[in-house]
């Protein structure tokens, strides 16, 4: 039987920054939808927290002394379980939202679909892998009824 995926979206907003909750799990779903990797049954849990957070879970799992604007955490690779974890800096995201002239949900947004890529297996460690990231983040961010920015970009990770 065919049909959309289940996505449940947890969102732990840490920050208590006011953001659209229901966009980001819109932002999700679309994104599963999108890339239709057969999964049936999705959970992704979103950590919106702040720029200290983010250094810590850097240094802790990645061993860089750094913050950084989203990081992803995979979760076990079957259907029913939790596609994996996304932490997002609100502070690097007001940051990047200012310097776009965009709103703060729209680079959550970008974040939030950033992170979700490297969770489905994408990487922008190459100027190819990093073209394709961007091409699917601006379909979801559209396809989520925002502005989109070919030339948006996440800090280094």
């Amino acid at each position: 039987m065919g049909g959309l995926p289940l996505v449940r979206v947890n969102v732990i907003n840490d920050a208590g920054a006011d953001i659209d909750e229901k966009a980001l799990g819109s932002a999700v779903s679309e994104t599963i939808q999108l890339l239709g990797d057969g999964r049936t049954n999705v959970e992704v849990n979103l950590l919106v927290t702040h720029a200290d957070a983010l250094r810590d879970l850097n240094l802790r799992f990645r061993g860089v002394d750094s913050t950084t604007d989203v990081l992803s955490f995979p979760g076990p690779d079957w259907d029913g379980k939790s596609l994996g974890d996304i932490a997002v800096s609100i502070e690097m995201a007001r940051s990047g939202a200012e310097r776009r002239g965009v709103s703060l949900d729209n680079e959550v947004t970008f974040l939030t679909v950033h992170g979700l890529l490297h969770l489905l297996g994408h990487e922008d460690d190459s100027e190819e892998g990093r073209a394709e990231m961007m091409r699917l983040t601006n379909e979801v961010v559209v396809r989520s009824g925002q502005k989109p920015d070919p030339d948006w970009h996440s800090h280094p990770h």
